[in-house]
């Protein structure tokens, strides 16, 4: 049997779903920043652009400095996004072993049950 901190008997399953339900909640928040930062960026490159008088070659270089910039956020933002999808698969496989274990457990009680009557 599993004990929780407190020296409470841990549910194995509710445990799991638990850490399942954690694992896809910080994956959804670090898409949902992902976004945000992504969309920050646009929006203020654009406003710069367009606020900004500069001659031609000046308004390429800002643009491809932009750019730049959005794409070492879009590649950090994925490597988060990597990451957290890589925590949930950990929390599920982990879940998932708990379940089997307290079927096993189940059934050998069951087994033992059945010996005896």
């Amino acid at each position: 049997m599993d004990h929780d901190s407190e020296g409470r008997v841990a549910d194995s399953n509710e445990s799991g779903a638990q850490q399942k339900g954690e694992a896809m909640g910080r994956a959804r928040a670090v898409g949902i920043i992902g976004l945000g930062l992504l969309a920050g960026g646009v929006v203020g490159a654009t406003a710069a652009l367009l606020l900004a008088p500069r001659a031609g070659r000046e308004t390429r270089a800002q643009v491809r400095k932009a750019a730049d910039e959005a794409r070492e956020k879009i590649r950090g933002t994925l490597g988060e996004g990597r990451r957290a999808v890589q925590e949930s698969r950990i929390a599920l496989r982990r879940a998932f072993d708990a379940g089997r274990g307290v079927l096993r457990g189940s059934r050998q009680e069951v087994e033992t049950v059945a010996r005896i009557t």
